[in-house]
């Protein structure tokens, strides 16, 4: 671990030096702390947008399950099967 660290540590130097090379009127910001703060409310945003649209997802994945096992015992019936055919003419 510590010999992977020294190398991302020189990797890091090198990356920096081609930066500057590449845009050499580059300005970091002056108040890190507010920088710090902004990246991290943007990723904590980010991070509960997901996590809520998962949620949604996992609540709506029980009714998925309640849907599908309805569907699979009507598929056992032939009337189950005559409609699943009807379904699928009228889609295609």
């Amino acid at each position: 671990i510590v010999q992977q660290t020294k190398g991302l540590a020189y990797n890091a130097k090198n990356l920096d030096e081609q930066f500057r090379q590449t845009y050499p009127g580059y300005q970091t910001a002056k108040n890190y702390g507010q920088q710090y703060q902004q990246i991290i409310t943007t990723s904590l945003n980010t991070l509960n947008g997901v996590l809520k649209s998962m949620g949604s997802s996992a609540q709506n994945f029980e009714n998925e399950n309640a849907r599908l096992a309805f569907l699979q015992q009507q598929e056992q019936s032939a009337a189950g099967q005559t409609q699943a055919i009807q379904a699928a003419a009228q889609i295609a």
